[in-house]
């Protein structure tokens, strides 16, 4: 991957995490290596024509988006799946963001909407990291057979994984809460005992090994209430790892 797609927009954080909309530049000031940076326009009254940019930059698009609050992932999947027949989706979250079914989805239900709107088949979503479910999710979740593996055990996650080398492409999702926030506390959603970097950059360099793997999005940082640009660093260092050499 040699391309960076910046989406600057935080228009579907409900209000809960302004901010993230500057992340993409801030971002890529620390990346080192030499990407192509493309920026989607975004029109701030008006979510839909967002979606729609985002949607028609990420057609044919292989490479890394960055974010952005993370509604972004709805319009850049859905184009995904255009491309290709089958997709296989993972997602490293500290949410699972399957709260309701609204269109246009906000980052607490745009997978949701993927998965209703049957954009992505629900048996090719791997859900990892996530610690905090709502009641309702956990009820959806249960309802259509969606388990959430534990990204602490290898085996399980590899055993996974492996199915979804199969498909066409694969769209990665990283939300930086996933991150304990010790280690990712420029964001807006912030939940203890999360994943550690070491684990999370051993499991993403088993993922940048997938032949399919077509798109990586890094959503949720939020530069403003960042700590010594700690988590805007640690997001560079993201993009990095999936760069080809």
């Amino acid at each position: 991957m040699k391309k960076i797609l910046k989406v600057p927009s935080s228009q579907g954080c409900l209000g809960k995490n302004m901010g993230c909309e500057t992340a993409p530049d801030e971002i890529c000031k620390y990346v080192k290596n030499n990407f192509f940076v493309d920026s989607v326009d975004v029109d701030d009254l008006n979510i839909e024509i967002t979606n729609k940019n985002i949607f028609d930059k990420a057609r044919g698009f292989n490479g890394i988006i960055i974010g952005g609050d993370h509604s972004i992932t709805y319009a850049a999947a859905r184009a995904l799946a255009s491309d290709y027949k089958r997709v296989g989706f993972v997602m490293l979250d500290a949410h699972v963001d399957c709260t309701s079914y609204i269109k246009p989805p906000s980052h607490e239900d745009f997978l949701r909407v993927l998965i209703e709107d049957k954009v992505i088949n629900k048996r090719n979503i791997l859900l990892m990291g996530a610690r905090k479910i709502y009641d309702a999710e956990e009820k959806y979740l249960k309802r259509r057979k969606l388990p959430v593996l534990d990204i602490n055990n290898i085996n399980s996650y590899k055993k996974s994984l492996k199915s979804l080398e199969k498909l066409d492409a694969v769209y990665l999702s990283i939300d930086i809460d996933a991150f304990d926030p010790k280690i990712a506390m420029g964001t807006g959603y912030k939940e203890k005992k999360g994943v550690s970097k070491k684990t999370m950059f051993l499991m993403l360099k088993y993922l940048k090994c997938m032949k399919n793997l077509k798109i990586v999005d890094i959503v949720e940082v939020n530069p403003k209430m960042d700590k010594n640009e700690k988590t805007v660093k640690l997001a560079a260092g993201i993009a990095d790892i999936f760069y080809a050499k």
